[in-house]
């Protein structure tokens, strides 16, 4: 035993178990406030987590239309150059003997390229197919 008796080490064990008791139950309400953080930050991560998904999907789709738009612009970059290839060859040409005359002028049927053949003969001015 100490020197105070056993009174005063009755008071003090009294005291310090208040002590503990305000201690737990602060350190209990922390423990219940950090719980609720986490479950606050877990919401929170779940929802970045789908919104990232999202955009994960959206880029995707994105991609995909870029390379249609990309293959539709080759395409109708490739038609230009055949119709201005078509343009400049269906312009008259000057035979030596001074008639006129038409080469062979691919034509659009159906949205497909048909060759069509014009002849001019000199002694006959009329195109034939």
């Amino acid at each position: 035993m100490t020197e105070w008796g056993p009174e005063v080490e009755g008071v003090m064990t009294m005291k310090t178990r208040r002590r503990m008791k305000v201690m737990v139950s602060s350190l209990e309400q922390k423990i219940d406030e950090t719980e609720k953080k986490f479950e606050e930050t877990s919401k929170l991560s779940e929802e970045r987590l789908k919104q990232a998904l999202d955009a994960e999907s959206k880029i995707t789709q994105l991609k995909t239309n870029m390379q249609r738009l990309e293959e539709k612009i080759s395409n109708m970059e490739l038609e230009n150059q055949v119709l201005r290839q078509q343009s400049l060859s269906s312009s008259p040409v000057k035979s030596v003997s001074g008639v006129s005359q038409t080469p062979a002028t691919p034509k659009l049927l159906n949205g497909n390229l048909e060759s069509v053949n014009y002849r001019v003969d000199v002694m006959n001015p009329s195109p034939e197919q």
